[in-house]
Formats: C-alpha cells, sequence, structure tokens
C-alpha cells in the first residue's frame, strides 16, 4: 500500500507542470539541435576532407614498389603489408565501403588491389581526386604515378553518406557528446534554474503568508526585469482593492449613520402610539400592526447598528481602542444583559468561565462579538433549551478558547464554510435575520488575530461556535 501511494504522488509529481523540468529540457533540446548542427557540419567536412588520399602515401607506396617491380613476389608481399597496416588504423571494419582502398598498376596491368573490391576503381587523371564509379558504387580516388607514368597507385574511399556517419560513430564525435554532457546537463541545470527562479519564490511567499485583510504593498521589491512587472501588477491590483474597500466602507458607514437617526425616531414614534390607547370603534387590527411597525423599526435598528459595528470591525484593530480585558468578567456583563432575552425565549444561559481570563483586545468588539454570538444561539434554542458559554486557557497553546453552544437545528456541514460571509443565510432558516451577525464574528476575530470554527455541539443536537485568540495582555 505504501508502495502503491509513493507512486501515486510520484506520478502526480510527474504529471504536474513544472517551469523548471520545462526550462532544463528546453536546454536539453538546445543541446540535441547543436549536437546535430555539429554532426551534419562534421559529416559536410568529412565528405570534403582529402586528408585520407594525401600524396605523401601515394609516394611511399612508389618508392617501395618501383624496385620490385623485378621480383612479383616480394612486391605482393611489401604491398600486402601496406595495405594491411592502412587498413587496420582506424576502428572502421575492414570492408572496402569503410577503409581505404589501394590498387597498384603498371602500365594496364592491375599488380595489386585491396582484398574485398568487386571491381577495380580506375581513375584516368592524376593528381587530383576525383568521384569515380565502379560497380555501381560511388568513391572518390586519387591517383599518382612515378617518373615514367607507368607505375601508378591509386587511393580511393567511398563517398557514400553512411561511411561518413560510421567513422564519427567509430571516432566516438557523435555519441561520446552527449554521454559526457547528459549528466552534466540535467543536474547543474536544474540547479541553476533553481537558484534563478529563487526571488520568483521569495515573491510567490510573500503572496501566500498574506491574510484575507492583509493588503499592504509587497514588501519584497524584485530588482530583475522579468518580476518587477508581476510585483508591480500585484501592488496596483491591492491597492485598487483597498480603495475600493475603503470607499464601501465610507459608504456603508456613511449610510448607517444617515439611517440611524430616522430608523430611532421611527420606533419611538411607534412605541408611543402603540402605547396610546386606541379609540373605540377602530379597527381591532391596528393594534397588531402598530406591534409589526415597531418590530419592524427595532430590526432596523439593529440592523443599522451590525452594520456600524461591521465598518468598525473590518477597519482594523486601533492601538489607542486596544487594552487588557478580563474575558471572564465581561462575559458575566454580556450575558446579564442578554438574560431578557433569553427569558423572552424561554432560553436558560449557562457560564463556565475559568478566571482569570486575560485578553489583549479592543471592548467594543469583544462586546459585539459576545453580544452575536450569543443572540444567534439564543434565536436558534428551541422554548426550554440551554445555551452553554465556555471559556478557557488551553493548556498546550495557552490561547484563549471561547465556545457558545445552542441546542438548535444547527448548520448542514456543506454551508458551515460560508455562515461568516455577509449577509448569507443558511437555506431552510425559519428564523428571521440579517445575515450579518456571524460576519461581524468574523471580522473581529481577524482584527485579533485570533480563529474560528464551526462544528457540531458536544453532546446532542445543536451548533458549536469556537473561538480561539492568541493570549497575553500585550500587544503580539
Amino acid at each position: 500500500m505504501k508502495a502503491a501511494a509513493c507512486l501515486r504522488r510520484a506520478w502526480r509529481a510527474g504529471a504536474e507542470p513544472s517551469l523548471i523540468r520545462r526550462l532544463v529540457l528546453a536546454q536539453a533540446v538546445v543541446l540535441v539541435v547543436v549536437w546535430i548542427a555539429l554532426g551534419a557540419l562534421l559529416m559536410v567536412e568529412f565528405q570534403s576532407d582529402a586528408s585520407e588520399l594525401d600524396s605523401l602515401r601515394h609516394d611511399a607506396v612508389l618508392a617501395v614498389a618501383g624496385p620490385l617491380l623485378d621480383r612479383p613476389a616480394a612486391l605482393q608481399e611489401a604491398l600486402a603489408r601496406i595495405d594491411l597496416a592502412r587498413r587496420t588504423e582506424g576502428q572502421l571494419p575492414d570492408q572496402p565501403r569503410w577503409r581505404v582502398n589501394m590498387m597498384v598498376w603498371h602500365g594496364p596491368q592491375l599488380l595489386f588491389a585491396s582484398p574485398g573490391l568487386s571491381a577495380p576503381i580506375v581513375q584516368t587523371a592524376t593528381d587530383r581526386i576525383e568521384t569515380v564509379t565502379a560497380a555501381g558504387e560511388r568513391w572518390r580516388a586519387m591517383t599518382r604515378s612515378d617518373a615514367s607514368g607507368q607505375l601508378r597507385v591509386t587511393l580511393a574511399i567511398s563517398n557514400e553518406p553512411g561511411r561518413g556517419m560510421l567513422t564519427l560513430a567509430s571516432s566516438s564525435l557523435l555519441v561520446l557528446p552527449l554521454l559526457i554532457s547528459a549528466p552534466l546537463l540535467v543536474f547543474p541545470a536544474w540547479a541553476a534554474v533553481w537558484l534563478a527562479l529563487r526571488p520568483w519564490r521569495r515573491l510567490s511567499a510573500e503572496i501566500a503568508r498574506r491574510g484575507m485583510g492583509d493588503l499592504a504593498p509587497l514588501g519584497f521589491q524584485p530588482r530583475h526585469r522579468e518580476l518587477k512587472p508581476l510585483a508591480h501588477s500585484v501592488n496596483r491590483l491591492l491597492q485598487s482593492v483597498r480603495d475600493g474597500l475603503a470607499r464601501e466602507r465610507s459608504f456603508i458607514a456613511d449610510a448607517a449613520h444617515e439611517l440611524r437617526t430616522p430608523v430611532a425616531a421611527i420606533r419611538v414614534h411607534a412605541e408611543a402610539l402603540n402605547n396610546l390607547p386606541l379609540p373605540a370603534g377602530l379597527d381591532y387590527r391596528l393594534g397588531a400592526r402598530l406591534d409589526a411597525l415597531v418590530g419592524c423599526s427595532a430590526r432596523a435598528s439593529r440592523l443599522v447598528d451590525q452594520m456600524l459595528a461591521l465598518m468598525r470591525a473590518d477597519a482594523g484593530p486601533s492601538a489607542p481602542g486596544m487594552q487588557s480585558l478580563e474575558i471572564d468578567r465581561l462575559l458575566q456583563q454580556r450575558l446579564g444583559c442578554l438574560a431578557g432575552l433569553a427569558r423572552e425565549r424561554g432560553v436558560e444561559l449557562d457560564l463556565d468561565a475559568e478566571g482569570p481570563l486575560p485578553l489583549w483586545g479592543e471592548r467594543q468588539a469583544m462586546e459585539s462579538l459576545i453580544d452575536n454570538l450569543v443572540d444567534n444561539a439564543i434565536k436558534y434554542s428551541p422554548p426550554g433549551g440551554l445555551v452553554r458559554v465556555r471559556a478557557r486557557r488551553d493548556a498546550a497553546t495557552q490561547a484563549m478558547v471561547l465556545e457558545v453552544m445552542d441546542e438548535g437545528p444547527g448548520i448542514a456541514p456543506a454551508w458551515r464554510s460560508r455562515v461568516f460571509d455577509r449577509f448569507f443565510r443558511a437555506p431552510d432558516q425559519a428564523v428571521a435575520g440579517s445575515g450579518l451577525g456571524l460576519a461581524i464574528v468574523a471580522a473581529v476575530v481577524r482584527q485579533h488575530g485570533g480563529s474560528i470554527v464551526c462544528d457540531d455541539a458536544d453532546d446532542g443536537p445543536g451548533l458549536c461556535m469556537r473561538v480561539s485568540f492568541p493570549g497575553g495582555t500585550a500587544p503580539h
């Protein structure tokens, strides 16, 4: 199983596109192309090379053969030895197509020919290289003669391209460069590309470390011409997002402030009107409509307050507003304020807080977080239900952990990652709401460098909202 898993991981890693692998392969392709071009050049040079038909060799054979013309046996032995030494010089096969062939003539008589030739190679001209055809094959031949012109020596090599290729291969001019360069290319080239991409990795790592609310310009400013446009584009994008969020926050804050006064006035007048005794004869439904008007104005007032709270939380931590808070005492105060709402709904509140629990934070933001979590738990708990609020210090991480658990219907796991989005409400929710409460909680958690998890309650039905804050009573 482990071997199969390793093979699958290796396959996935190999199948995943990689810039480093692409650059290394590009270098390898360039090397092969250069090697092919050099091989072709060597072939051309080899085909035009006349060094194997050097005239000095002709002169040496003529010098040996001339004195032995009257001694045929000695002449044959001497020429055979010279030809054998010439044929076995290199690493090519001892076959006519791959070697230098020698023929010695005396007048029209052929005194000697290298073994294996299917037909004599006859050249009429002397002292120059010509292409001669013999028995259907093309040869490059050169003939020299003695002073009398009767004794002639012809040296011939095949003019077929295959001979040049085999000669180059046999002399290690084709395969050896690849064998030497391959190990010197793959690993050093990979290391060189990996090092060359180090600024790219630094830029990518900084972007990856950014949180959702961190829209500051990139700290790493590459000097490289290829990375400068990317860094500038990212910074321009971050600036555009910052400007857009600032305009959005400004608009919502201004709108909420402008709405706050008329909404509060509507609520006051609706409550005053609802408290007046109704004259006889008026529609009995007027009282119900006044009650609905009071409820709607209260909901509108709460929505305005939530919008302002969300804007404050999104604005980030304010140094003057940060202070050392005793979370256990703050929980007691806020639960006391929410006790009336719990009684109206027939819900019991239970607080279990280990004290003291100091936390460095902004009081107004933390009050908003507690109020929204507990208010949500009260709203979704059934009559006679229990809302448990627990606060403790994690022994391992020293983080302050706050848990709010209800006995309501809970939230399906598929929607839990989205309940912190603004104005999002899970489907089939019967309880009215604006969809801003948990968005405010998430903003406060980010503002204080914490984390929040939506999970099932410990026992029975319901939901558990678990918030963790770094411990301490000083700025982090």
